[in-house]
């Protein structure tokens, strides 16, 4: 049997450490589960990938500390922030090489990863709400004003770049978000950031549900922190297992059909679902303890089913 060996990367394992905390529970479950089913693991820092394109090599020829990972049967990528031009490259010619990529190639374009893109597809397909970007300061400040002229307060002020529900606020009036926008632009860590300011919706409830390659594996209904604005886990919202057949029905016909996403979801007091964001990089450490689903066994498995399968895979 020809030797299968996963490998998993991410900008966490940059720093080189290797112990549970330093990688994230979700990178240290998935190498607990991986290797139960594969003959080998590979965690890859994406600091130190060097790469012979050419030179009497037909194929790409990756190097990772002077071990030869080019013949990877499945990749997994989590977090590519900071290092995206490594990674980007290390899918790639990994890709070409046969492996089989979880998420799919497109997603590593070598750019900063952002919300960006989720909001124009959103826009097309109907499903997110209006949402207005700019790229510095004064635009931003334009583009309120804009706003505030054409009656579209209460908005929600968010960076493109932003997880974990971080600076997320609710802007009432013009006022707020102008001193909103002065405070963003003035801080180091969003200047090379957009800013995005989004359609406020009244959200009667809203769902974190796990997709992997299309298929709902479980849900949770997000209950946020009295104060809070965004549902998100590490700003104190309680996660309670839920089946919606709505929710994962509107998941199934918007959400990639390959790859692991956590998909937030909205339904507005009117009835109408939102897919608030598509997250690539999901964490489910508290997703896992309120519905007893083991998120990291399901994408082995799925990844598994893939090796022995190659005509399923979505290419």
């Amino acid at each position: 049997m020809m030797k299968r060996i996963l490998g998993i990367t991410s900008s966490q394992l940059a720093d080189g450490l290797q112990h549970a905390d330093a990688m994230g529970f979700e990178i240290y479950r998935l190498l607990e589960e991986g290797r139960k089913r594969y003959h080998e693991v590979v965690l890859i820092n994406p600091a130190k990938l060097y790469f012979i394109l050419g030179h009497n090599h037909r194929s790409p020829v990756v190097m990772t500390e002077n071990v030869d990972i080019s013949n990877l049967s499945t990749l997994i990528i989590r977090k590519t922030i900071g290092y995206e031009e490594p990674i980007s490259l290390l899918a790639r010619s990994l890709y070409h090489n046969g492996c089989d990529l979880i998420d799919p190639v497109e997603r590593f374009s070598g750019s900063p990863a952002g919300k960006m893109n989720d909001s124009l597809k959103g826009t097309i397909n109907k499903t997110a709400p209006a949402t207005f970007i700019a790229f510095n300061r004064d635009d931003a400040l334009r583009l309120a004003v804009r706003l505030s002229k054409g009656n579209c307060f209460p908005l929600i002020g968010k960076p493109n770049r932003g997880s974990r529900g971080e600076n997320v606020s609710l802007l009432k009036n013009l006022t707020e978000a102008n001193v909103y926008i002065d405070s963003f632009f003035s801080d180091p860590k969003y200047r090379q950031s957009a800013i995005l300011l989004q359609q406020y919706i009244n959200i009667k409830n809203e769902y974190r549900v796990i997709i992997i390659d299309g298929h709902c594996i479980g849900m949770v209904e997000k209950v946020a922190e009295e104060g809070q604005i965004a549902r998100n886990a590490a700003l104190g919202s309680t996660f309670i297992a839920c089946n919606d057949v709505e929710i994962s029905e509107f998941c199934r016909q918007h959400a990639s059909k390959k790859g692991i996403i956590g998909a937030d979801v909205a339904r507005a007091a009117d009835g109408k679902l939102y897919l608030l964001e598509s997250n690539r990089a999901p964490q489910w450490q508290t997703f896992e303890k309120a519905t007893g689903i083991n998120v990291a066994m399901q994408i082995i498995e799925r990844a598994w089913h893939r090796l022995l399968h190659p005509d399923i895979r979505v290419r």
